[in-house]
C-alpha cells in the first residue's frame, strides 16, 4: 500500500456552506471527522488547501497527526496535480471529501485493491454506503485530465474518466445490501449540516453506517 495515499482538499470558504470544513458536529468539525475515520487506512493522509487557508489548516492538521500542503487556489484538480508530481512514489490516490462526512477506511482500502486488481484508472463507492465519498484515482488520469483542463475546477472526477485517458476504466466497489439506500447523506447546505447534527446527537459522531441507516429509516420525515 506504500504507493498510494490520502488526499482531502478542504477550504474555509464556499458558496452553499461557509466554513465547511470547519463546521463542528458534537464537537468535532467536518474535516476532523473524516481524518479520524481514515486513519485506519494505515496510508499517509494530505491536506491539500489553498494557499489562504493554510495557516487556518496547519494547527488541525499537527493536532491530527497528518500533513498539510498549500496549492492552487481555485483548483482542486491542479492542487492535487502539482502535489501528485512532486510525489513521484504514490501511483495512486484515495481522495475524499469532506462534504460526504461518514467515510469508511476498510472500503477505501478493498477500492484501492480492486482498482489496483483490473488495472482501472478510477474507482468509486457510489450511494449512501461504507466509502460514500471515496474515489481511487491513477496518477496518470490525474496529471493527464489537469494538463488538458487549463482552467480551474473543483469537480475533479468528471475529467479523469472515460476513454481516451492514459489508464481507462472504472471499478465500480458496490456497497452491501444493509447500507443501500436511494440517498446520499452529504453536507453542502446549511440543511444538510442541520440534518447531520440531529443524527448524531442521538448516536455519536462515530457512528456506523448502518445505525445511521437504521436511523434515518426509522424517521422517514428527516
Amino acid at each position: 500500500m506504500d504507493n498510494a495515499c490520502v488526499l482531502l482538499c478542504p477550504r474555509l470558504w464556499g458558496s452553499r456552506l461557509p466554513n465547511k470544513a470547519m463546521a463542528e458536529v458534537e464537537g468535532l468539525e467536518l474535516i476532523t471527522l473524516a481524518i479520524r475515520r481514515l486513519k485506519a487506512t494505515g496510508l499517509k493522509i494530505w491536506l491539500l488547501t489553498p494557499m489562504d487557508d493554510f495557516g487556518e489548516f496547519t494547527t488541525l492538521a499537527s493536532r491530527e497527526g497528518v500533513l498539510c500542503e498549500p496549492g492552487n487556489a481555485g483548483s482542486p484538480l491542479h492542487r492535487i496535480a502539482d502535489f501528485i508530481n512532486c510525489k513521484k512514489d504514490f501511483q495512486y490516490v484515495i481522495r475524499v471529501t469532506h462534504d460526504d462526512p461518514i467515510i469508511d477506511a476498510q472500503t477505501a482500502l478493498e477500492l484501492l485493491q480492486a482498482g489496483r486488481k483490473e488495472g482501472s484508472g478510477y474507482g468509486y463507492s457510489p450511494g449512501i454506503c461504507e466509502g460514500a465519498g471515496v474515489e481511487v484515482i491513477h496518477r496518470d488520469n490525474l496529471l493527464y485530465a489537469a494538463e488538458l483542463r487549463e482552467e480551474p475546477t473543483e469537480f475533479v472526477s468528471y475529467f479523469i474518466k472515460g476513454d481516451g485517458l492514459p489508464k481507462p476504466g472504472i471499478t465500480k466497489l458496490k456497497p452491501g445490501p444493509g447500507v443501500m439506500r436511494d440517498f446520499r447523506l452529504t453536507v453542502d447546505y446549511p440543511e444538510d449540516l442541520l440534518l447531520l447534527r440531529i443524527v448524531l446527537r442521538a448516536l455519536g459522531p462515530m457512528a456506523s453506517l448502518d445505525a445511521i441507516c437504521q436511523y434515518l429509516d426509522q424517521r422517514p420525515h428527516l
